[in-house]
């Protein structure tokens, strides 16, 4: 069970919007602009087609990729309210990290609402990381961010780097983007179309959730130059490398068979490829340098008005996420 937050504790900053707008207030606004529900999106025809056209393996997958999902919505929220938002002194900051938080309890009912729709059992998906040693290892890696900053009364900028980094470069930014990837398949193939209408919608939101943590991270690196050290980079390049490795884990068990057109070696190499986009977008050497197998994807992750945003706003590092 998580600790009851210490109020005490907590930075209080009076939100004082500034005559120009930080990024994080144009990412709340873009937020706010994203709004939706899930049910607004009728699965009527997504069950009948889970019941009659997918096969076991796909169904196997279907499981497997909400059960970590599940998971890892609360982890995100958790480390919002546990660990950022204590530490995070600028108003406009804080303001972004609220919405998100929104955000994130909408996905969590967002795929209640799939279980419920497709007839799955709950308790087994959300007991998923204790009973799947992949998914488990997953949420230890992630968690561990978490518990590094809660319990601290202050942190130093490289502690809150490397929060940001496991979170929205590793969480956001890799286990989301390639955990996605089969799932929109499937509405490529003119299957499960309103589950799929909903994974863009959630991507849609981590899209900008990421640009926020990617910004974060810039800023913190144009305010502290010193702060990226040697033992620093070779650090990050570690969790990274121990993100990739902990995902292929996964996909092992969730799709050991191929399933549309795909297999394990696809997923990971399109796992590797968002790998190395994070670490260039921080400025930080690639490692696996591979190229990407599913282009088609980045038409529906990458927001133009987003990209846009980042192109005229990052000056120092590179502006797509």
């Amino acid at each position: 069970m998580s600790p009851v937050l210490d109020y005490k504790k907590t930075t209080l900053s009076p939100f004082e919007l500034k005559e120009q707008p930080s990024f994080a207030f144009k990412l709340y606004q873009q937020g706010c602009t994203n709004s939706w529900f899930p049910k607004e999106i009728a699965l009527a025809q997504d069950k009948a087609e889970y019941d009659t056209k997918l096969s076991e393996m796909e169904k196997h997958y279907i499981k497997y990729m909400i059960g970590f999902f599940c998971t890892a919505e609360s982890l995100v929220a958790n480390n919002i309210s546990y660990a950022l938002y204590k530490h995070i002194d600028n108003p406009e900051y804080k303001l972004y990290l609220l919405r998100q938080a929104y955000e994130e309890a909408n996905h969590s009912v967002t795929f209640l609402y799939i279980i419920d729709s497709l007839g799955l059992n709950r308790q087994e998906i959300f007991d998923m990381y204790k009973t799947v040693p992949e998914i488990g290892a997953k949420k230890d890696f992630e968690e561990k961010f978490t518990r590094d900053l809660m319990d601290k009364p202050e942190i130093t900028p490289q502690e809150l780097f490397k929060n940001l980094f496991g979170f929205y470069a590793i969480m956001e930014g890799l286990y989301f983007f390639s955990g996605f990837l089969i799932g929109l398949s499937f509405g490529r193939r003119q299957l499960l179309r309103g589950i799929s209408s909903l994974f863009q919608y959630i991507l849609r939101d981590e899209t900008v959730h990421l640009g926020f943590g990617m910004q974060a991270m810039r800023q913190l690196l144009n305010d502290n130059p010193n702060l990226m050290t040697p033992e620093l980079n070779a650090e990050l390049r570690d969790l990274m490398m121990q993100a990739v490795e902990l995902e292929s884990n996964y996909a092992s068990v969730a799709m050991p068979e191929g399933i549309l057109g795909m297999n394990k070696n696809y997923y990971l190499q399109y796992c590797q490829y968002i790998a190395d986009r994070r670490m260039s977008a921080l400025k930080l050497d690639a490692i696996y340098k591979v190229s990407n197998p599913a282009p088609w994807l980045m038409t529906q992750t990458d927001l133009p008005e987003l990209v846009s945003f980042f192109e005229v706003s990052s000056t120092n590092y590179e502006s797509r996420a």
